[in-house]
């Protein structure tokens, strides 16, 4: 019985340094069946003399040039070119176990319209120097809905650590290219919401411990637009999936967590009211890491707790401003 092609497909942006090992991780599977394709994203240092070079020693390996800009438009251009039964995204600085893909196609290959997922772990300088993250999430699912809802509630699986059907990536799904942070939870989040099963598969997914210098870790205008545009789109997959009261609880979960993120951060305090009319629900939710700020929702509510976390920030950079000499201030000024 011939095996299905799977397509693994990596958006490449300087990333010489990295990108043979990632590469190098998919050509060693214990699978053969598959293809490579690597899409650079107008890179400036060698990734693409590296692609073409390591291009020319494998077949599998096809290399294109991203034909617009931004990561997200790479891997929708690299879907495009795929010719796989399956598709599996990875990252250039990511890498994964051998013997995932044999193990996801096992589950997948009588499951057109199922996506199968596996552990994950972070990794600093080489996979297994950080321990593989245990979840409950860490099973089969028969409803896909359930899945993302304690995903939202206590976890997340990197994009690396999903396959996914060719079949289930109809014209509407497609990655968002507006957004500049969680694109990958809110592309999967669509996925799921098609899915018919979640198989859980042995493999590890190994996710390069990200950097201040991510920009999935910076904060701002734009980055909270992108946080509000993905909200926006986990309320249409709740519709979606008929609006249920855990789906539901998960949602509010990740309202909550954006306006901690908003109340805690002078530059995006702005949008914090904005957010808060995303809640479905003023109920509890044990979001904040304190166990005042928790109880004071309980009596206040989350809207005003969130509120009353906001002036406890403005309290604290007033007084942490107030204690830098004035000669100091006059220098940041200046600066």
């Amino acid at each position: 019985m011939d095996q299905p092609l799977v397509s693994i497909i990596i958006p490449c942006f300087n990333a010489a340094k990295t990108l043979g090992a990632s590469i190098e991780s998919c050509l060693c599977q214990e699978y053969d069946t598959l293809e490579v394709i690597v899409v650079d994203d107008h890179s400036t240092d060698e990734s693409l003399a590296v692609l073409e070079a390591l291009a020319r020693e494998d077949v599998r390996i096809r290399v294109f040039s991203n034909p617009s800009k931004g990561v997200s438009l790479a891997r929708n251009f690299g879907l495009s070119k795929a010719k796989g039964s399956f598709v599996k995204f990875l990252d250039s600085d990511d890498l994964i176990s051998p013997d995932i893909v044999r193990a996801q196609v096992d589950l997948l290959q009588h499951r057109a319209m199922a996506v199968a997922h596996c552990s994950w772990a972070h990794f600093l300088l080489e996979p297994g120097d950080l321990p593989i993250i245990r979840q409950s999430m860490d099973q089969d699912y028969s409803d896909s809905g359930r899945l993302l809802a304690e995903l939202w509630l206590q976890g997340m699986y990197p994009l690396h650590a999903w396959m996914v059907p060719r079949q289930l990536l109809t014209e509407d799904i497609r990655w968002d290219d507006s957004l500049t942070q969680n694109q990958d939870g809110e592309f999967f989040a669509r996925v799921l919401s098609k899915a018919q099963g979640v198989y859980y598969s042995s493999g590890t997914a190994f996710y390069r411990k990200p950097q201040r210098s991510n920009v999935s870790q910076q904060t701002g205008g734009v980055h909270m637009h992108s946080q509000l545009r993905v909200l926006q789109s986990y309320r249409e997959v709740c519709k979606e999936l008929g609006d249920t009261p855990t789906l539901l609880k998960g949602y509010d979960y990740q309202v909550c967590a954006v306006a901690y993120r908003a109340s805690t951060t002078l530059e995006e305090m702005p949008w914090l009211k904005k957010i808060l009319e995303y809640l479905e629900a003023d109920d509890h939710i044990d979001v904040f890491p304190s166990r005042v700020m928790n109880l004071v929702s309980r009596l206040v509510g989350l809207h005003r707790a969130f509120v009353f976390r906001s002036f406890i920030t403005i309290l604290q950079n007033s007084i942490g401003a107030s204690s830098v000499p004035n000669s100091e201030q006059k220098k940041l000024v200046a600066e």
